[in-house]
């Protein structure tokens, strides 16, 4: 989840069935729950115990944060409440259940189905969230489910890991995790004074366990608690209430109207998924471009990959690519559902290594950090041969997750939506705040929007806003070939994205998309001959047969496009400038950025914007503390002043 260098491994839960069809845990000698009476229990102990039914009655947004998924049942038991206990016929501007769950043992897709199965009136919510379940590797992994009505974030890890890396204010506690007695980690004090932290006023608690040291534990971080009656031949539970939360500062929401447009200028990957981010909520959006139409910038090649990155340290990248993959998987399968497919498929991604030392390197990477082969399987150059279609000189990685889509394709159905409104043409030569809004004007000085909320997707070209932050951006020239591939040559069909120095992707119509030159600093965009001579190489690198089922090389087709990078590799994302109180209230004008993606956009972009927008509207975030603030926009003017010794805001 962070740098530092932590393993990705999981250990899988250890279950075994017993003779009446019970899950039994292994590792901790305990059940999930007993199939007589476990939805019931569940319900009484954690939803009723909290007093959730009364919050969703009155139509209360809830957030609630959970020890210990397991099967999920405590969730399933939360999400049914909700539906059958919220008012009806007002359709959310905003998911009405934030739930926060965190599991260090996550079980299998087919795991869950057994577990789950005595209650059939959960299996629509629970196919839905199984159908895209996460891989299993750490991190926090959101799923939208119920047309947006609930976030689900799945936080795999140790909880004494991961609570520090999670803020927000959260209205009820679920202690779900096995008793103190089998699993003492979860209920140390150093675990239970997260809690005051991240409750809210009035925050609730609820646990299975009546022991001592629970009621002492959570009495000692501030929780009033009572021993209430529990369930069935259980005496007691516990409840409690936070009714004195930690002083410590949580993000604020900003107070702008919610008829009040967000303003986003850019309209590539990261706009756009901005811009469906807020849609989600209700929240109208107006994205301005300076192009004439979807795809003129480097969101408009032919083909994008969407794939992981692999690490020994497991650093921000490697997390950000691998939740960023699960997430934009999920939302590509949910725009499919609304019949907005972008054409595309995730069939799996091949990664070669490039030379000898690689294979060393990457195969003790497989070796010592245990992958789920259902995430990332190092392979050899005959199994990678069979799954390409095509010979491969090298092994290397299969990604069975991964995939590709057409990236205007994509953008269209991003911005497929009633709340987006495109403005094209719409070139932004300044902003400037006025009062409370930011306004943008033309070339003639002329104000063309005013909004209280302003987001900055513009690439390399947001130092022409933002001198500040476009000093950290650097445009870096791509130029990509494309060429009809020979029918007449068998065995020549690729079937699935390829990569090493460069990489391919075989189109339905028989084109083949490959290069890609990666000129840092060079901003220019005429197509170049070296260049084709150069994405040719990169091409036969991958497999010879692929360049050799090619035409001319003069026939093939080129484009340009710039990428934006910054110094460390990873984007801005984020609020501008420090949290203020006349930021959270409105006083003056909120600026964001999301900038910087170099070839990872179409991988992260979708889960960043959810970041972002979280950030905006005061949610729970989707993404790490620490990642959050590895991001952050003004990360490299602070670095430039330290080294300096001068103070930055």
């Amino acid at each position: 989840m962070n740098s530092q260098g932590e393993q990705p491994l999981l250990a899988r839960a250890e279950l075994t069935w017993t003779a009446d069809g019970e899950a039994f845990n292994d590792r901790y000698g305990d059940i999930y729950f007993s199939c007589a009476g476990g939805l019931a229990e569940k319900f009484h102990v954690f939803v009723a115990g909290n007093g959730l039914p009364e919050r969703f009655a009155q139509g209360l947004t809830t957030h609630v944060l959970e020890f210990g998924f397991g099967s999920g049942l405590s969730f399933f038991a939360t999400a049914h409440c909700l539906m059958q206990t919220a008012p009806s016929g007002v359709a959310p501007s905003a998911p009405q259940l934030h739930f926060y769950s965190i599991e260090k043992h996550p079980l299998t897709p087919d795991e869950m189905r057994r577990l789950l199965a005595p209650w059939p009136e959960l299996m629509p919510l629970a196919n839905e969230l199984i159908d895209q379940w996460p891989d299993r590797v750490p991190g926090f992994h959101r799923r939208f489910l119920v047309g947006g009505r609930i976030a689900l974030t799945l936080v795999f890890g140790d909880v004494a890991q991961v609570l520090p890396e999670i803020d927000g204010r959260f209205d009820a506690f679920f202690l779900d995790g096995f008793s103190p007695r089998r699993n003492a980690d979860m209920w140390t004090e150093a675990v239970l004074r997260h809690l005051p932290r991240l409750g809210a006023t009035g925050a609730r608690v609820a646990t299975y366990s009546a022991a001592r040291a629970v009621v002492d534990g959570l009495t000692a971080v501030g929780f009033s608690v009572n021993r209430v009656p529990g369930f069935g031949a259980k005496k007691h539970m516990v409840c409690g209430r936070l009714d004195a939360p930690s002083a410590r500062p949580i993000l604020a929401a900003r107070r702008s109207r919610l008829d009040d447009p967000v303003v986003i200028i850019g309209a590539g990957v990261a706009g756009l998924t901005v811009a469906r981010a807020l849609a989600r909520r209700g929240r109208s959006v107006r994205v301005f471009d300076a192009a004439s139409t979807l795809g003129a910038g480097g969101s408009g090649n032919a083909a994008g990959i969407v794939a992981p990155v692999m690490s020994r340290d497991w650093n921000t990248r490697s997390s950000l690519t691998a939740t960023g993959l699960g997430f934009m998987r999920a939302d590509w399968q949910a725009l499919a559902r609304l019949g907005r497919c972008p054409q595309g498929g995730f069939s799996g991604v091949i990664q070669l290594a490039r030379h000898d030392r690689y294979v060393v390197r990457q195969s003790d990477i497989a070796e010592d950090l245990g992958f789920d082969p259902t995430f990332a399987e190092w392979l050899s150059a005959d199994a990678l041969s069979e799954l390409a279609g095509v010979p491969v000189p090298m092994p290397g990685w299969f990604f069975p997750g991964g995939g590709w889509l057409a990236p205007t394709d994509y953008l269209r159905a991003l911005a497929d939506d009633p709340l987006v409104e495109l403005v094209f043409d719409g070139a932004i030569h300044a902003i400037e705040p006025e009062g409370a809004v930011w306004q943008g004007r033309d070339g003639h000085g002329q104000v063309i929007f005013s909004a209280t909320d302003l987001v900055l997707a513009n690439a390399d070209a947001l130092g022409t806003l933002r001198a500040d932050l476009g000093a950290f951006v650097t445009p870096c020239r791509g130029q990509v070939s494309t060429a009809l591939r020979r029918t007449d040559v068998p065995g020549a069909t690729l079937l699935r994205p390829l990569m090493r120095e460069g990489y391919a992707v075989e189109l339905p119509d028989g084109r083949r998309v490959f290069g890609a030159s990666f000129k840092a600093g060079d901003a220019t965009r005429m197509v170049r001959n070296e260049e084709q001579q150069e994405n040719a190489a990169r091409l036969a690198a991958l497999s010879p047969l692929l360049s050799q089922v090619l035409p001319s090389i003069d026939s093939w087709q080129a484009r340009v496009s710039l990428r934006a990078t910054t110094p460390d590799r990873l984007p801005m994302v984020g609020r501008v400038g420090l949290e203020s109180e006349d930021q959270a209230t409105g006083a003056v004008p909120a600026l964001y950025v999301t900038a910087g993606h170099g070839s990872r956009g179409f991988t992260w972009c979708a889960l960043l914007a959810e970041s972002l927008v979280a950030e905006m509207l005061g949610e729970p975030a989707p993404l790490p503390v620490s990642l959050r603030a590895a991001l952050a926009p003004q990360r490299f003017a602070r670095r430039a002043a330290r080294r300096a010794g001068v103070s930055v805001v």
